[in-house]
């Protein structure tokens, strides 16, 4: 198992996965076009976020999208895991640990004291945030306007 920088080619198979993805962790009708959701990637891209990926005997399992910030009350800095995917065929072999793991590493020796990520409350990829560790921080509430 190698986790490391996509290259071109894996960039490309990820633009093409990125509507799945959003598709797949927003868990209300989404009204963006595939080309807007590959938009705020790209955007991340340009700001500094890496796509790593796991690859294992040749098979591209899975990616995420990753950056380093620094939080404004508190001063330290965090690193961010914007996109975590795994392809469907490789789900439920550790493939998004195995990246979760990573991130603790590169962002500690980043000098980074925690990471964070969003998800959607309803979201099933929630329940595997919380195995590895992940605990609500901060929560967005939202009321219907009728």
């Amino acid at each position: 198992m190698t986790i490391r920088r996509a290259n071109n080619a894996e960039l490309e198979i990820i633009n093409d996965t990125i509507p799945q993805f959003f598709k797949e962790s927003i868990t209300f009708t989404c009204v963006l076009s595939d080309e807007a959701m590959r938009a705020m990637s790209q955007r991340l891209k340009a700001q500094g976020a890496i796509y790593y990926v796991l690859v294992e005997n040749d098979q591209f399992k899975g990616f995420m999208l990753v950056d380093q910030g620094e939080d404004i009350f508190s001063q330290q800095l965090y690193g961010f895991i914007y996109e975590l995917y795994v392809f469907k065929s490789y789900r439920r072999e550790g493939v998004a640990q195995q990246l979760i793991d990573f991130a603790k590493i590169l962002f500690k020796n980043q000098g980074a004291d925690e990471i964070r990520l969003n998800v959607f409350a309803e979201n099933n990829a929630k329940l595997l945030y919380e195995k590895v560790g992940f605990y609500d921080s901060q929560i967005t509430m939202k009321m219907n306007l009728e």
